[in-house]
């Protein structure tokens, strides 16, 4: 049996690894970081490779993690190709194989060999091209270590002449110019002996330095030797800085460092190069950077750079800022209408008299409306009767029609049956001690409500439409949608989504079943909605896939709903929040084409989803929860970020890197502790928005009017449509109360009323039943006889109002509890006017003389 290796378990962590704190010194710090590591991995005993592997990215930290996870994955012959592109002598071959994208190696080869003669002749007029190194090559082509380093080493990679001709770019040093190599890989500015004695001699203006710096040439452990060090100003063409340079005793030619090529503008290098996209762009390199691909180097101006990660697009995170969004100066919001209750559809005086919730439901509940189904509801009801079915519901078989007037009363104990729900509809007509404060019986009998609602109809019998599902029902749908738009314009925010009316009925074809959601059977509507109110702006009935109209067969079903609900906001600049089942490329694009932003959530399997994005399972694991990252494809940003699962967004106004805050429930060991969490702002946006049609559904299933009905399925959607025009009308109303206030003065509906007291004070006046606040008064009032007749007080009193003499008629009866005279005989009962009419009553509390007549002791 082998002896197990000795693991020490005390070993001390090694500290992450830090890419952004200086680039150019990025391969000698990585090496040295990594001889610590297996000097740590030794420690502790890992000598597996991929527990190795895991252990190094771990203890690397994020930085690394981010840049390993983000490399592609490439196969051999890709690998070869990108060799190939880097290190081949040609470049005619190099620019042939640049311009095409995702070059076989089978076509690189026909290439070559096509080339081959004409690059034998052209090697002997080209210059050779001295490879420049990339900041952000983290493997192969760094520069070698020395044996000691420290914080004053810096780097210069081209400084022996024995390097062939290359190209020099002249820049103005002190007032003369001198011809520089470009380094992108050195950290200083360096010129040699000779080329300061020339400088010296043409008075270059400059200030002088000592320095203690060590210099180390590209591939050598063996400092430069340091004869001085200047300060003096750099110019090319009007742009000037401040720059030092070092004097070396060696020969060399002139290197401008990175800081001055990049401050001077001469020299660009994107470090981001860590994300992917689908959508290539091919650009013409060689119109692009003509002296890159010039065969002859006449101008000096410029190095060929050729790096295999050059030739992808890849993501982002918030460490990189986002310039590609449009500028929000451009893309206005310019509705039709001023967007809430569009009081402009009144006159001054008509809104003078918009007082109570019935005035707002009666914009709703028209004349016209309540005409119409007065009339087809006594059709239905004559048709039905003569068949002879339901004659219990008639007075000796002859239907009693119903009036606009009483169909308000049927309406109004519907919305009180909404808010104070009994077990059974038998129990509103109860009188049963526990029921006997219910009014509905005085307001209408049980036998006329039940055959309303039997009878009650949108259409009459002689113009249905059996080709059309929803011919009972389609003139009130049409109605809802044209006055809910007609009174009301969405504010800028707007979501679309499904909505469940809850129902089991059978045989009607439409019924849905969706197995995850609160509500699993019912009708579906497609739902446009405001996201600040939770305003109904749109909506239509889903009626499955046979009898959908699909606008595009190939866009789907999803792109035919949201651009059929948003016919009437095109092109007034509305932001449109939708969920993962509707977001698509082709929507998305049509949308802003139509000046509507789409802002959606994105399926890893949808069209918009970028390529980048589709496989982020790695990118999950090794992320923590907060992180996000974002990719640029032409108008539209894509934001996926990690919360408790990856979530991506699309949106064409926000910027992938703007980042704000949330608060999310952790939990520790013990407990759960709330923590501040970084978030993308487009996800605060969308989970601020996007609820409109949710909180329009809050607002419809807390109240819900549906009363059951054996054989007619469409009355669910009958009673959802009432619900619809009182939510809507609560809306208008708590809108109209909110920006005119003085309309209302002290009444009862100067404050904001919930839907609650909303409704309850809509059953009230569509019941026409009094409201008494008074408590009721625990003694009762009975007639007593006194021993000696009184003048009535009640006769006196209505003769004293209408100024008329007083009759004085003496009685011997008072009440017992007013301690009034009043006349109780069958010829004059006063008693009970008084107490039924409290007119003359309050008539006589404000009267002194009359008050006097009361009894005060009687014995």
């Amino acid at each position: 049996m082998a002896e197990a290796r000795p693991i020490l378990s005390d070993v001390g962590l090694i500290p992450f690894f830090d890419v952004g704190n200086d680039i150019n010194s990025l391969g000698q710090r990585w090496t040295r970081w990594l001889r610590s590591f297996n000097l740590y991995a030794t420690g502790k005993g890992v000598v597996e490779a991929q527990q190795k592997k895991a252990l190094l990215l771990h203890s690397a930290g994020m930085e690394v993690q981010d840049v390993y996870y983000t490399l592609v994955e490439r196969d051999p012959d890709e690998a070869i190709c990108d060799q190939v592109i880097d290190k081949c002598s040609s470049k005619r071959l190099r620019r042939k194989l640049l311009e095409r994208h995702n070059v076989t190696l089978q076509q690189l080869r026909e290439t070559a060999q096509a080339m081959e003669a004409a690059e034998k002749q052209a090697t002997s007029i080209e210059q050779p091209i001295e490879s420049v190194n990339k900041v952000s090559t983290y493997a192969n082509d760094t520069c070698s270590e020395p044996d000691y380093e420290n914080e004053d080493d810096d780097y210069a990679f081209t400084v022996h002449g024995n390097q062939g001709k290359v190209s020099k770019f002249t820049v103005n040093v002190g007032g003369i110019d001198v011809p520089v190599v470009i380094d992108s890989g050195a950290t200083v500015n360096i010129i040699d002996r000779t080329l300061w004695e020339h400088l010296k001699k043409n008075k270059i203006k400059c200030e002088s330095k000592t320095s203690s710096k060590n210099l180390y040439a590209y591939g050598s452990n063996k400092p430069l030797t340091i004869a001085g060090s200047f300060n003096t100003n750099v110019c090319v063409n009007d742009r000037c800085v401040s720059a030092d340079f070092f004097v070396i005793e060696e020969d060399g030619q002139a290197l401008l460092g990175h800081k001055t090529s990049i401050e001077l503008g001469v020299l660009k290098i994107e470090t981001n190069v860590n994300t992917v996209t689908d959508n290539v762009v091919k650009t013409n390199y060689t119109s692009k950077f003509p002296k890159v691909f010039s065969d002859t180097c006449s101008s000096q101006s410029s190095q060929s750079i050729s790096d295999p990660l050059e030739r992808h697009i890849y993501w982002k995170d918030d460490n990189t800022e986002d310039n590609g969004n449009v500028d929000l100066r451009t893309t206005p919001f310019k509705p039709t209408r001023q967007p809430g209750f569009q009081t402009t559809n009144f006159t001054r005086r008509q809104l003078q008299h918009l007082k109570t919730p019935l005035h707002f439901l009666n914009l709703f509940m028209t004349v016209e409306f309540l005409t119409t189904l007065c009339i087809a509801t006594n059709h239905q009801a004559n048709y039905l009767i003569n068949t002879g079915k339901y004659s219990s519901y008639t007075d000796n078989g002859v239907w009693e029609a119903v009036t606009t007037d009483e169909l308000l009363r049927f309406f109004g104990i519907i919305i009180y049956m909404s808010v104070v729900k009994l077990s059974a509809l038998e129990k509103y007509w109860s009188t049963n001690v526990l029921y006997d404060h219910c009014p509905v019986n005085d307001v209408m009998t049980k036998k006329r409500f039940q055959a309303i609602l039997c009878f009650i109809q949108v259409t009459s019998p002689g113009d249905i439409d059996k080709d059309d599902k929803l011919t009972r029902i389609r003139y009130l749908l049409e109605h809802v949608k044209q006055k809910s738009k007609e009174f009301f314009h969405p504010h800028r925010e707007i979501s679309a989504d499904e909505r469940m009316v809850a129902s089991k009925h059978k045989f009607s074809g439409i019924r849905q079943f969706i197995k995850e959601k609160p509500i699993r059977f019912g009708i579906k509507l497609w739902v446009l909605a405001c996201s600040i109110t939770g305003y109904t702006f749109d909506f239509y009935v889903y009626l499955g896939k046979k009898r959908t109209e699909i606008l595009d067969k190939k866009k789907g079903l999803a792109y035919s709903v949201v651009m059929s609900l948003c016919r009437s906001i095109q092109g007034q600049g509305y932001k449109l929040f939708v969920d993962s089942f509707y977001t698509t490329q082709h929507l998305a694009e049509d949308l802003l084409r139509d000046k509507i932003y789409i802002i959606g959530a994105v399926r890893s399997n949808s069209s918009a989803m970028p390529s980048v994005f589709k496989q982020s399972k790695d990118w999950e694991k090794v992320v923590g929860r907060g992180d996000f990252r974002w990719h640029r494809n032409g108008s539209f940003v894509y934001v996926q970020w990690k919360d408790c699962k990856c979530v991506t967004l699309i949106s064409p106004l926000h910027k992938g890197s703007d980042v704000t805050t949330c608060y999310r429930t952790i939990q520790s060991r013990k407990t759960w502790k709330k923590s501040i969490t970084k978030q993308p702002l487009i996800t605060s946006d969308y989970n601020a928005y996007m609820g409109g049609v949710d909180k329009s559904n809050q607002y419809l299933n807390k109240y819900t009017s549906y009363i059951r009905t054996q054989n007619h399925w469409w009355k669910v959607l009958f009673f959802h449509c009432l619900d619809i025009m009182i939510v809507n009308a609560y809306i208008l109303f708590t809108d109209f109360v909110s920006k005119s206030p003085e309309l209302f003065g002290d009444s009862e509906f100067s404050s904001s009323l919930g839907q609650l007291e909303f409704r309850e004070n809509l059953a009230i006046s569509l019941m026409k039943v009094k409201s008494f606040n008074c408590k009721p008064e625990p003694m009762l009032h009975l007639p007593l006889f006194l021993s000696k007749r009184a003048e009535c007080l009640y006769c006196n009193a209505e003769a004293h109002m209408n100024k008329k003499k007083l009759p004085s008629r003496k009685v011997m009866s008072y009440c017992s509890v007013c301690k009034v005279p009043l006349c109780c005989s069958v010829g004059r009962n006063c008693f009970y006017v008084w107490h039924s009419d409290t007119t003359v009553k309050e008539y006589v509390s404000t009267n002194e003389r009359l008050k006097k007549r009361k009894i005060e002791d009687i014995s």
